[in-house]
This record gives C-alpha cells, sequence and structure tokens, in this order.
C-alpha cells in the first residue's frame, strides 16, 4: 500500500516532538507538534457591566484562557481594547469561549454588557 509508513521516528524535544514519516519510496515527511502542556491558574470571576472594562488584565505568561458567561444577557468581549455593546466576540449565557495556544492574546480582555451585574468565570492557562 503507498501510503502506509515504512517507518517511523520519534525525536522528543524541549517542549515538541517531531516524527519523520517515510513512505516506502523512503521519502520523509516531518511531522511538528508544538503544542505544550498548560498549567492552569487559579479561576476567577469578573463583574461586567454596561460599560467596558478590563474583565481579565494583560498576563504576559498566558498561553489560553477559558471564559464562561454565568449572567442572563451576552457578554461581548475585546482583546486589547474597549469592548462595545453588541460587536466584538459574544459569549451568550451559559456559554463558553476558549482562546488556546494559537488564538489567545496576552494583553487585557475587555468585557461589556447590555445588562449590569454580568458575571464572566474565567480560568487562565499559563
Amino acid at each position: 500500500m503507498a501510503n502506509t509508513p515504512s517507518s517511523v521516528n520519534i525525536t522528543p524535544g524541549a517542549g515538541k516532538i517531531m516524527a519523520t514519516i517515510k513512505d516506502g519510496a523512503n521519502k520523509e515527511y516531518p511531522s511538528y507538534n508544538t503544542r505544550l502542556p498548560l498549567t492552569g491558574a487559579i479561576p476567577n470571576n469578573a463583574t461586567v457591566g454596561t460599560s467596558s472594562a478590563v474583565a481579565i488584565a494583560a498576563n504576559a505568561n498566558r498561553l489560553g484562557v477559558m471564559m464562561t458567561n454565568l449572567g442572563s444577557d451576552t457578554i461581548f468581549l475585546a482583546c486589547d481594547q474597549a469592548a462595545l455593546a453588541n460587536k466584538g466576540i459574544p459569549i451568550f449565557p451559559y456559554q463558553s469561549r476558549w482562546m488556546d495556544e494559537y488564538w489567545f492574546t496576552v494583553g487585557d480582555i475587555y468585557a461589556i454588557s447590555n445588562s449590569a451585574g454580568q458575571t464572566l468565570a474565567y480560568q487562565e492557562f499559563i
């Protein structure tokens, strides 16, 4: 079978794994896994109101963050700048958003809602 690898070599590295796959013609296909294990920081809550404010402060060590809207109204997020009501990244009531190591900011995460007193639960990963 032409697509069956004839050999696979795994090389661990500093937080990375490289796998070299050789096919029947002995042609090499390198494959990289750059994903790193993440450590969860202490979970926290932010109160979100009708004015844009920093919900999650900048963290140069952040590699990801899980956010859940525990409130009854949609929360809108913006990265590195003021959030705008009804624009940006929505988190609907009782829904979650995940920013992983491929899509995240280490800057401030701002939040706003059309109703005062909404709760944004979050946990950063470093």
